[in-house]
């Protein structure tokens, strides 16, 4: 059975470690959200034929790099300015400069 003061110490380490966790969701940039709703952000036509895979930073500029589904990295730099402005559209400001595309084995993922 715990003591009191055991309650004490744990309700004190949850709280702090609470605090951990929120301080690091708000540090976390507003177009982490694309990772997690790909198919929102781009459409459903770009969502099936490519996947985020990390934000680069050069200077002042973020550039997003996708994964392209075998067959279609041409088509998407193609696309890319569309891409891009169906991503800031939903996130409701401009993040990227621009987006750089590589195949990648990624067919499995789809």
């Amino acid at each position: 059975m715990a003591s009191e003061n055991s309650n004490v110490v744990f309700a004190e380490n949850i709280g702090s470690i609470t605090n951990d966790i929120f301080r690091k969701i708000a540090n976390k940039p507003q177009y982490i959200s694309i990772f997690s709703d790909w198919t929102a952000a781009v459409g459903k036509e770009f969502a099936a034929k490519s996947l985020p895979y990390k934000v680069m930073t050069q200077g002042d500029k973020k550039i997003l790099v996708i994964k392209s589904k075998k067959g279609y990295s041409v088509e998407l730099q193609h696309c890319s300015v569309q891409i891009l402005d169906n991503i800031h559209r939903f996130l409701g400001k401009s993040v990227f400069s621009f987006i750089k595309v590589i195949q990648m084995d990624i067919d499995e993922a789809f």
